[in-house]
């Protein structure tokens, strides 16, 4: 063994370069570390300090580590070693990276504070650990028994299977047992979010008594539910609504509607309900059929309406397709039908139309004038009426007013006549009979009209308030009216024998007479004019082809008068000659006798 002890002392840069004898020191200047030389290796080997703060690795085995200060180790490595107390900070235990190497046992009397990285299998044998700030990620966590986090950030209640979020009690609910409660002092939530950020995010929560489901996208309540059961889509507020309708609100900014998705040969239903066992389960519906696309709709649990596939509305019927005017069919079993109801100062219309603008839009109509209580029935063009099986047309009123009964037109010699009828006309009743206005006169009471009526014994021709003629019903007898009731200003006439003898006695025929027709017997006017001017007739007005025509005419009264004073005159002048004649023969018998 040798007796001497040789020491050098120099930089890091020097240690590394030089090579000591076997059991030589040196004094690293640098680090303040004493080395050991072998007589081989470079450096030596260095000591450790007392405060271990130049120890890198340690491959060897100690059954106790203990440091009065923090310890810096590089790399420890353990085989069933068991590490109490003290604080391990920074570095990995088991190898060089945090992936490999295990504990089967770390046991702590105190906290174990900094970050553990790396995988831990196993259990965690311990009630509480209020000092582990935060775990990285977990493959797996087994907790057995109740789990808090943060007083009440997060609470399981095992015992009764209850979760808590913002409560560290959980409670029950009458409508269900196990269950998740979220708390908050002014509103509480759960927010839905998917990691595809093409798509939108969600939250649900309650917030003063109404549940509602947020878009954080779009930043609107999609649904609210209030809390007097109230479901609003769309709105926040249900309840803003009319209070009868609240329900269930849909509303949008835009079209809104309502969809209900059924089978091809499937019902699509609405019901209106008053109960839950029979008819009272659908009072009222409105159902969609798919197997024939048709719609119907019920009061009183019955179908009252039908709309068909092609749009044909049916009431009170089922087939409005199976009627020759479908598009509106009404079926009733008693005395039913429409009502049109209209202010009474208005009117109320049923129209027929071919286009929208101008009188496109009331081609034809029914209406009903309140304010004056007239019915109106217009018609562009012709208005026809039909009866009978087949129907055939019986009356029209064509478009310029006349109404023609039993033909469909005017006749060539009455093209202007407002009535025109084929076939006879019958008046009955206790008012019945024909009567016309004059053309050039406003009617007025009693006058400037006249008309044919019949009694049981005449017929009479009424005009200006009386009966100024009659014509006896079996006999046919024509008589004037000749009252002297009716009659002023009587002188004697003095029309007689001269203006008989004066006239002329014709035998003629009309201009429209055929040439071989009987010829006429009686007067030409013109002629008698100036004779018996009492018997002319003339008169101007405009005739009913819309003609003005001069009339000219004789009426036979005067001529009966006339030749009444005629015969008067010849029967005196024959009396005046009877009586010469008689005294003549007197004086000649007497003559004679002398």
């Amino acid at each position: 063994m040798a007796t001497q002890l040789q020491i050098r002392r120099g930089t890091t840069a020097q240690m590394n370069a030089f090579t000591g004898a076997e059991g030589e020191l040196a004094v690293n200047t640098s680090t303040d570390t004493l080395h050991v030389h072998n007589g081989a290796t470079a450096g030596g080997f260095a000591l450790a300090r007392a405060d271990g703060s130049n120890i890198a690795t340690y491959a060897g085995s100690f059954t106790t580590l203990a440091a009065s200060s923090t310890a810096t180790l590089n790399t420890l490595a353990s085989s069933g070693a068991t590490l109490t107390g003290g604080t391990i900070n920074g570095m990995s235990v088991g190898a060089t990276t945090a992936s490999t190497g295990s504990f089967t046992t770390i046991a702590a009397s105190g906290a174990i504070t900094g970050n553990v990285t790396g995988n831990l299998t196993g259990s965690v044998l311990t009630a509480a650990q209020t000092n582990i700030t935060s775990v990285g990620t977990l493959s797996s966590l087994a907790v057995t028994g109740a789990l808090t986090v943060d007083t009440n950030t997060l609470v399981v209640d095992a015992t009764n299977n209850r979760v808590g979020i913002g409560t560290s009690s959980p409670s029950s609910s009458a409508g269900w047992g196990t269950l998740l409660e979220v708390s908050g002092t002014t509103n509480a939530g759960i927010k839905l979010t998917e990691t595809d950020t093409a798509n939108g995010d969600y939250s649900l929560g309650v917030t003063a008594g109404t549940f509602r489901i947020w878009d954080e996208t779009a930043s609107a309540f999609r649904l609210t539910l209030d809390g007097s059961g109230r479901v609003g889509i769309g709105t926040s507020s249900p309840s803003s609504y009319f209070s009868g309708a609240t329900n269930l609100v849909l509303s949008g900014t835009g079209d809104s509607g309502l969809t209900i998705n059924s089978g091809t040969s499937n019902l699509g239903r609405i019901h209106f309900a008053d109960g839950t066992s029979g008819a009272d389960q659908y009072r009222g519906y409105i159902v969609y059929q798919h197997t024939d696309n048709s719609m119907q709709f019920a009061t009183n649990s019955l179908e009252r309406m039908r709309i068909d596939s092609a749009g044909n509305v049916g009431i009170g019927i089922a087939n409005p397709s199976a009627y020759a005017a479908k598009n509106l069919v009404i079926a009733a079993t008693d005395e039913e039908g429409i009502t049109i109801v209209s202010d009474p100062a208005h009117q109320g219309y049923l129209m027929f139309a071919d286009g929208t603008s101008g009188s496109q839009k009331y081609r034809g109509y029914l209406g009903y004038d309140h304010n004056n209580d007239n019915l109106n029935v217009i018609s562009s063009g012709t208005m026809k009426f039909y009866s009978g099986d087949p129907a055939t047309e019986r009356m029209r009123i064509d478009s310029s007013g006349r109404l023609l009964v039993g033909t469909t037109g005017p006749s060539a010699a009455g093209t202007t006549a407002k009535l025109q009828v084929n076939s006879e006309i019958l008046s009955v009743g206790s008012s019945s009979g024909i009567f016309w206005t004059n053309r050039n006169n406003t009617v007025t009471g009693g006058t400037n009209w006249a008309g044919w009526y019949s009694t049981s014994a005449n017929h009479f021709l009424y005009s200006e308030n009386a009966n100024v003629a009659s014509i006896g019903r079996t006999s046919g007898t024509y008589t004037a009216l000749s009252d002297v009731n009716k009659k002023k200003d009587f002188e004697d006439s003095t029309v007689g024998l001269d203006a008989v003898m004066q006239l002329k006695p014709k035998t003629y025929r009309m201009l429209k007479d055929a040439d071989d027709a009987p010829k006429h017997l009686g007067f030409i006017a013109q002629e008698i004019e100036h004779i018996i001017p009492e018997a002319y007739v003339e008169s101007t007005s405009v005739d009913a082809g819309g003609i003005e025509t001069t009339f000219i005419g004789l009426t036979d009264r005067p001529f009966i008068a006339a030749l009444t004073k005629a015969v008067q005159e010849q029967q005196a002048t024959i009396e005046s000659q009877a009586a010469a004649i008689t005294d003549l023969t007197t004086r000649l018998t007497a003559l004679e006798n002398n």
